[in-house]
């Protein structure tokens, strides 16, 4: 009996690796010395110049690291939207989502993520006009009260989960850009919104005194993956999370965070045992 089940483990265990066409995503990656990103267009964790075309950004930076070190090119093949950025992975176009994002149920459902790459504060803000709110972010926790969100952007599950007695108006996320809540909130039809400062920060300096921060607190911070992979690829999963952990311990992500967010007022590093 031991030894069926020792033979079916096995056999579960290594199934992924035989899934596609006889050699698994992690497999080709080493044999071909190149990993095909899809990725998603999100200042300041990736940034593309309208004239060279030149990607940049946090999630930039630290996969090229990873490249780098490991000997891997990375082939950044295809821009894709949020919403769809997991189809991809099932059409074999692109071996990894090389995106940040924020780990929920559904998602979880789709594809498997990276260890942290850091975590993420989450800040209310309001019409420049409006100066019903500060620190006390229970009068937001109010049927009078309109937060806009994105469907399936953390900005939806911290209005469902914090502030149940609000309003909400939820805008597609196929349809969405990081600022369509915070256009949402100056055109009047939401009270509050819900974003990163790096965001808002984007938004405010095209549209100067439209919207406003209401508090230096943020409402929740939330962990960020680097990466994600098709189910069956727990192999690149490992991949790179054993390269972030090197990266942490080089300090080489402290640093590349420090130079998109020189305050660490958005993006802030975990936690190493040896720092308080």
């Amino acid at each position: 009996m031991k030894n069926i089940i020792l033979t079916f483990f096995l056999l579960l265990i290594t199934f992924p690796a035989m899934a596609k066409d006889g050699e698994s995503t992690y497999e080709r990656v080493v044999r071909t010395k190149t990993l095909k990103c899809g990725y998603i267009i999100y200042p300041p964790e990736l940034s593309v110049d309208p004239n060279t075309k030149e990607l940049s950004g946090i999630v930039y930076d630290v996969i090229e690291e990873i490249g780098k070190q490991t000997g891997i090119e990375i082939d950044w093949a295809e821009e894709v939207g949020i919403a769809e950025a997991f189809d991809g992975l099932y059409t074999n176009r692109y071996d990894a989502v090389c995106a940040s994002y924020f780990e929920n149920p559904p998602r979880a459902t789709r594809a498997i993520f990276t260890n942290p790459l850091n975590y993420t504060a989450s800040f209310a803000y309001a019409r420049i006009d409006d100066n019903r709110f500060g620190d006390n972010f229970n009068i937001i926790n109010d049927p009078a009260i309109t937060v806009a969100v994105i469907d399936g952007e953390i900005s939806q599950f911290i209005a469902k989960e914090d502030f149940k007695k609000s309003n909400i108006f939820a805008l597609p996320q196929l349809a969405s850009n990081p600022t369509s809540a915070l256009v949402a909130l100056e055109n009047k039809k939401a009270d509050i919104v819900f974003s990163s400062k790096a965001t808002a920060k984007q938004y405010m300096k095209k549209n100067p005194g439209k919207v406003k921060l209401i508090s230096e607190n943020p409402v929740q911070a939330y962990s960020q993956s680097l990466a994600s992979f098709h189910p069956d690829d727990y192999q690149m999963k490992f991949l790179f999370d054993s390269s972030l952990r090197a990266l942490y311990a080089s300090g080489f992500i402290e640093k590349t965070l420090k130079k998109h967010d020189p305050e660490l007022t958005t993006y802030l590093p975990l936690k190493t045992p040896w720092k308080e």
